[in-house]
């Protein structure tokens, strides 16, 4: 007679309370890219100066300082490729902009679109659930693209599944997995093959603890089946992929902490994107970008988070 489990799950956020760990302050990085990428990406006005009756830029005090001080610091050396910009938060008045309407490479800091994309259409409370379903004698891990499933999650779950199966007298299952949520490819076409896994993990619904291995799905289908023989339950051969039944620096030390920024570096592209608060009290949006540099990357690097130093209102004289 088939056993009959409730589908087990866990979900993203639906967990006891614990002391912050990295799936927090990955969640944290999302909750800083709505409003930087929201703001460059889709205010009508952020790469168009505000003009006065007069035809003179409306800026604040506060911000007149930082426009000066940017033009002077842009012209790092380390800085050959430069395209930036400073957006107020609140109007969505441009600060300041070196070749802004200039396209370059932005490496990683595509990253803040891509949060504020699905923050619009998936919603602030949305929850990504891992689920388990057994059926004909296999046990499926089903996948559902949460990036911050921990061992701790997947303990949970074997628990509450070896204790389900165990009641009904099975003591042996078959595990898979099933992480057919997200199409082919898992890598992006084009990637230099040294990212890959060190730097880049493929795009796939099931990755325990964040790992970067080649693949991340059968490596959590293992996990699970290790945490399920620990609960007595014993997992019949290799674990495989299926489908789930129908059962289911010195250059800005001085505003170290005053800064929220997400960071992007690829060969021959380097960017930050942020926001901080200036010296007016308001909350300024800023990102750089810097391609082709001949100076090192770390000095690149520097010589940005000088820029957004710049921005905080924290200047070396």
């Amino acid at each position: 007679m088939p056993t009959s489990l409730p589908t087990l799950r866990a979900g993203g956020r639906h967990r006891k309370p614990k002391a912050p760990g990295p799936a927090l302050r990955r969640a944290a990085v999302v909750a800083v890219a709505a409003p930087v990428a929201g703001t460059i990406l889709a205010c009508p006005s952020a790469f168009a100066t505000e003009k006065s009756g007069t035809g003179a830029t409306v800026l604040n005090p506060t911000e007149r300082k930082i426009a000066a001080n940017l033009n002077s610091r842009a012209q790092d050396a380390r800085l050959g490729g430069l395209s930036g910009v400073v957006i107020d938060a609140e109007s969505g008045r441009t600060v300041w902009g070196h070749d802004a309407t200039t396209a370059l490479m932005p490496a990683s800091t595509t990253k803040l679109a891509t949060a504020t994309a699905a923050l619009k259409v998936l919603g602030s409370d949305h929850r990504f659930t891992t689920k388990v379903v057994h059926a004909a004698g296999t046990l499926t891990l089903v996948g559902g693209g949460d990036r911050t499933l921990t061992t701790g999650d997947l303990t949970e779950l074997a628990r509450t599944a070896a204790s389900g199966l165990l009641d009904a007298g099975v003591a042996s299952v078959k595990v898979q997995v099933d992480d057919s949520l997200f199409p082919s490819p898992t890598l992006a076409t084009g990637w230099n093959n040294g990212y890959y896994p060190d730097s880049v993990a493929p795009v796939r619904d099931l990755v325990v603890n964040g790992r970067h291995v080649t693949d991340t799905s059968l490596d959590a289908g293992q996990t699970f089946a290790q945490l399920l023989a620990e609960q007595g339950v014993t997992a019949n051969g290799a674990v495989t992929r299926g489908v789930a039944g129908s059962g289911d620096t010195t250059d800005s030390s001085c505003a170290v902490g005053r800064v929220k920024a997400k960071t992007g570096t690829l060969t021959g592209a380097i960017g930050l994107s942020g926001l901080t608060k200036a010296e007016d009290g308001h909350w300024k949006i800023f990102s750089f970008i810097e391609n082709d540099s001949p100076a090192a990357p770390g000095a690149v690097k520097d010589a940005l988070d000088g820029l957004a130093a710049t921005v905080n209102g924290c200047w070396a004289e």
